[in-house]
């Protein structure tokens, strides 16, 4: 039997440009104030790589890493159980400092992860047990954004 986790786990961290910069990574735990609508099933799984597929209902209060159902932290569960699920939140910056990155930051997510931010895709990841970021630089805007995410 082969065994999954299947969770996401994020954060934002802005970082200077500059490889010769002694400035402070400025880290941003984004674990609260996700809303997630599930899927199950082989369609539910597909409709995870389009964004015009997002649902307009369904959605309810979750908090980071989960299970998907908010149970627990990192739930094991047996394959080829397919479950998946959109997730999504704002991100308010009071500014996108001059000269430094902004990146996305999981620390895990489950299997094929795709983001989005303010309706521009930002990556792509198929790999749930490293550590992987997007560079949001150039699609974040001081004030809202909107963070999708599908796992």
């Amino acid at each position: 039997m082969i065994r999954f986790a299947l969770a996401i786990w994020v954060g934002l961290t802005v970082v200077s440009s500059s490889a010769s910069s002694a400035e402070p990574r400025q880290r941003i735990d984004l674990c609260d104030g996700w809303q997630l609508a599930p899927v199950s099933g082989w369609d539910g799984i597909r409709s995870l790589s389009d964004l015009a597929r997002l649902p307009q209902n369904g959605w309810r209060p979750v908090s980071v890493p989960n299970v998907g159902d908010g149970s627990g932290y990192f739930r094991i569960y047996a394959h080829p159980e397919e479950n998946g699920g959109w997730y999504r939140r704002k991100l308010n910056l009071p500014e996108v400092p001059v000269g430094r990155r902004v990146l996305l930051h999981f620390r895990a997510a489950s299997y094929i992860t795709r983001a989005w931010v303010n309706g521009r895709f930002v990556g792509y990841n198929d790999f749930h047990a490293a550590p992987f970021e997007f560079d949001i630089t150039a699609v974040v805007r001081p004030g809202d954004n909107d963070v999708v995410v599908s796992c």
